[in-house]
């Protein structure tokens, strides 16, 4: 028994160093895209109108959309994949993603003007067919590179991105200074693809086939329907009122509201982006070589990690609000504070939830997601035409929050039962930064209602969210060491 213990335990530090090592460089890459996407957020909120941010908003949501009802999910089925013929499912994989790039991009430049005349906008049907030929473009990819994700090496694949991004900033700010046209973006993005597509064959050059076998695409489809369909649940539940207001009310208040969806977002989606990054392709591992006795500890580490940092960044978000919005993008844009303190809410439950996600997929069960999303979908379709309409941006904002408020707390119980994970161990593991972030959250409250807090606008938006938000995670680091090994020898025991 100790033997086995013993190594477990082994096997555990192992994957540890795997994943400190991968989450480097998941992090590193990140922090440069997001650092490039906010530069890029700032430069076209501040140098062009609001309907012209809301075309962008448009071509943005025109393309998720896509991509969601069209995701085959054959990289995730390569990665979980066993080793036997992995090489010719890669080949069958290229022809597929080829394929399916040149019929998007067709598709999508014959519709252009149709949907130019839906939302009423000219311009739109002439970047629409532009940007069509990412879709190509990405097509044509190096799918090598999952490999390398395979074993846990993501430094060549996360610089490509990194650098990918850097590169589409530079273009779209020569173009946009230079010629001062919102077509900068879409410039920017076609670059952009084009640098990560031709990286890709550097990094990793051993030569693709074409080569298609019926019986592995059969195989990668079984896997990938499923993420297919999670994919077009969760872009309904996550999009449609981008669609709805865009429509319903005007570009300019789609504007607004991508805007503060996206500040809103930020830490649920760029922490759990890291962590499912990393995550996925390890449990894979775990399970396509050492069996299922690390699960659960794994589990309860990553929810730990990356909700303590969801509740500490959610509470400078809430802080700093309007104030964070109007140092950002100007006085006219500050219509957004209240619909951002709203989905801040639906953040937070949405970082729980997405946390589970990869361990369902590594185990070949991706499916065990569908039915929570596709709640929320009916539920969100159900709410957001008649909130908007009635109470506008206010409205819309409720109409994703409760769903996802309302229908995580259910799912949760699921994914814990399958994870073989006790909710007595995830509360006790959470309680310390749920009550550090929250009462943080409460003494800034009372300062608020004494009047205690200062009206400088660079302090109430950065410096104060900053100070609250590293303070928050400076205690969980001093009193969170024990609570954590009381919890793993628990476990063990």
């Amino acid at each position: 028994m100790s033997e086995d213990s013993s190594d477990l335990n082994q096997k555990s530090q192992k994957h540890k160093k795997q994943m400190l090592l991968a989450s480097f460089w998941v992090v590193t890459s990140l922090v440069i895209l997001r650092l490039s996407t906010a530069i890029k957020s700032v430069f076209i909120s501040r140098t062009f109108s609001k309907e012209e941010v809301g075309i962008i908003s448009v071509i943005i949501l025109l393309h998720m959309g896509i991509k969601a009802f069209t995701e085959m999910g054959h990289e995730a089925a390569l990665i979980q994949r066993r080793d036997e013929g992995i090489q010719r499912a890669i080949n069958t994989a290229w022809i597929g993603a080829i394929v399916r790039g040149f019929l998007l991009t067709c598709t999508l430049a014959f519709s252009a003007p149709y949907l130019s005349e839906f939302y009423r906008t000219p311009l739109l049907a002439p970047m629409i067919q532009a940007s069509a030929l990412y879709f190509l473009i990405i097509g044509l990819r190096n799918l090598h590179q999952v490999i390398l994700i395979r074993q846990m090496d993501f430094s060549k694949p996360k610089l490509v991105s990194a650098f990918s991004g850097v590169f589409e900033l530079g273009v779209t700010l020569f173009v946009g200074l230079y010629y001062e046209s919102i077509w900068c973006i879409v410039i920017g993005g076609v670059a952009s693809h084009l640098f990560q597509t031709i990286a890709s064959y550097i990094i990793s050059p051993k030569g693709l086939k074409f080569e298609f076998n019926i019986t592995d695409f059969k195989e990668l489809f079984k896997f990938g329907v499923h993420i297919q369909i999670i994919s077009i649940l969760v872009f309904l539940v996550s999009q449609l009122d981008n669609a709805v207001i865009g429509r319903v009310l005007s570009l300019e208040h789609l504007a607004i509201y991508a805007n503060a969806y996206l500040i809103a977002n930020l830490p649920s989606t760029q922490i759990i982006s890291t962590a499912n990054q990393v995550t996925y392709p390890m449990w894979s591992k775990v399970v396509r070589e050492e069996g299922t006795e690390l699960r659960s500890k794994m589990f309860l580490s990553t929810v730990h990690l990356t909700m303590s940092l969801c509740f500490a960044l959610n509470i400078g978000l809430y802080v700093g609000g309007g104030d964070l919005i109007e140092l950002i993008y100007g006085q006219g844009w500050r219509e957004a504070e209240q619909p951002l303190r709203i989905l801040l809410l639906f953040s937070i439950w949405r970082a729980l939830g997405s946390t589970c996600s990869p361990l369902f997929k590594a185990v070949g069960k991706p499916q065990v997601v569908t039915i929570e999303i596709a709640i929320k979908s009916v539920m969100v379709m159900a709410l957001i035409y008649p909130l908007t309409a009635h109470f506008g941006l206010i409205g819309a904002s409720w109409a994703v929050t409760i769903p996802m408020v309302c229908i995580t707390p259910w799912a949760l119980l699921r994914y814990f039962r399958l994870a073989d994970v006790r909710v007595g161990d995830v509360l006790y593991i959470l309680r310390l930064p749920a009550c550090i972030s929250g009462g943080i959250f409460g003494i800034w409250c009372i300062a608020e209602i004494l009047t205690l807090t200062p009206s400088n606008l660079l302090v109430r938006g950065l410096l104060l969210p900053l100070l609250l938000t590293f303070g928050a995670l400076g205690i969980q680091l001093i009193l969170d060491l024990r609570l954590r090994s009381a919890l793993f020898r628990k476990l063990e025991s």
